[in-house]
């Protein structure tokens, strides 16, 4: 599987040097950049775990606040994805912290062997509908602080946004809502976007962060749908039961898992 001439990011075990010649590709060939000291920064297990919650509380956190301001009444609860997450990491072994990876910008449902990677059987449209943000901070020398810094930068891109349009849906008797262009703000903030992963690690002199969110549907006509209603009164079928829990009482979530004895 290949996006734009490149194998598909979770399509490559790295380090894969044969391949890496063969390819002639430049984003693996230029994997190993000078000065990108990225070998040996890797988070603990124990600051992995910290930064997982936090990014999981602060990604459904957020998403809880725009379902309320915003009045979206289909906003499903994040839930973290280790495949997309092994996508942002391998991402950034790339040490291009300006650039997105061009493996997330498919938008079209594809035939793949099912001996990718990325193939599990899970609910997932092969990954080819992922939106990625990025948030790159220099001169840190401990990334604690990245993960509020770069919730709080996307967040606030909101603000650049026109306020959203609503629109009468006869068919479903209904009013929509709809915002125009994209950016972090309405990657984070998809209603539909079910999954999510991240990773962090050193580049140059600074971190960088990359979160990985699927689905992400991009159409000519409509950037970013809702439902416009009481928070959790239109939950999609996948995710059919409105949160009980306080903090998070506006997402929709899916049926408990039922342990069998």
């Amino acid at each position: 599987m290949f996006c734009v001439d490149q194998p598909h990011t979770l399509c490559v075990d790295f380090p894969l040097i044969h391949l890496l010649n063969e390819m002639k590709d430049e984003h693996y060939l230029n994997m190993k950049r000078k000065n990108c000291s990225n070998e040996g920064q890797r988070l603990d297990k124990k600051d992995y775990l910290k930064m997982k919650r936090q990014l999981i509380i602060g990604h459904n956190g957020l998403r809880n606040r725009i379902a309320g301001v915003m009045r979206v009444a289909n906003m499903m609860e994040l839930i973290w994805n280790d495949d997309l997450a092994l996508m942002a990491e391998r991402h950034i072994y790339r040490c291009t912290p300006y650039d997105d990876d061009i493996c997330t910008r498919l938008n079209q449902s594809l035939e793949y062997e099912k001996t990718h990677f990325h193939l599990k059987g899970k609910e997932m449209d092969s990954f080819c509908k992922v939106s990625q943000n990025r948030y790159y901070q220099k001169n840190v020398h401990y990334p604690n602080i990245i993960v509020e810094n770069a919730l709080r930068t996307w967040y606030r891109e909101k603000f650049g946004m026109e306020p959203p349009k609503e629109a009468f849906d006869e068919t479903h008797m209904r009013t929509n809502g709809y915002l125009k262009g994209e950016n972090n703000f309405t990657h984070l903030a998809y209603p539909l976007a079910a999954f999510f992963g991240c990773s962090m690690n050193k580049v140059y002199d600074g971190f960088l962060l990359l979160c990985n969110y699927h689905p992400y549907e991009r159409s000519g006509v409509v950037d970013f749908e809702f439902i416009k209603g009481n928070p959790g009164e239109h939950c999609p079928i996948t995710r059919p039961l409105k949160n009980t829990y306080e903090n998070f009482a506006n997402l929709c979530i899916g049926f408990p898992l039922l342990v069998l004895l």
